[in-house]
């Protein structure tokens, strides 16, 4: 799949990861997990917009950062989450409007990696084993 997680701005992405994770539940926890973390992911970057266009909302873009940081991560999105977590920097030292502006960069990275987990293959169910 090619798009705005192959650019170079995005930094390292796995896309092995994901798919590796899922394929050792089984299809309905994967399906479930699947389903959940791109629920996530939609709703993180509706967070992300809503804290940038609260001025002074410092604290809520540092939180929506670091949850990033970690579903990035989980996702095998290595740069994506070392983006977040620069943002999470950035807000500590108190330099606002250059968080905002990695975040709104971010944006469509996150978006990207939600059609991402959208798509991911499950696993299919394993036969039944035989005696």
């Amino acid at each position: 799949m090619d798009g705005p997680l192959d650019h170079p701005g995005s930094g390292n992405f796995d896309r092995a990861v994901l798919p590796g994770l899922l394929a050792r539940l089984g299809p309905s926890v994967a399906a479930a997990l699947r389903h959940q973390f791109e629920l996530d992911l939609r709703g993180l970057r509706a967070n992300l917009d809503a804290a940038l266009e609260t001025p002074g909302n410092a604290e809520a873009l540092a939180r929506q950062a670091h949850v990033l940081v970690a579903l990035a991560g989980t996702a095998g999105a290595a740069g994506m989450a070392d983006r977040a977590r620069g943002v999470v920097d950035l807000i500590r030292t108190g330099d606002l409007s250059g968080a905002a502006g990695h975040v709104a960069a971010l944006g469509p990275l996150v978006d990207a990696l939600a059609d991402f987990v959208a798509a991911c293959p499950l696993p299919l169910p394993r036969p039944p084993s035989r005696p």
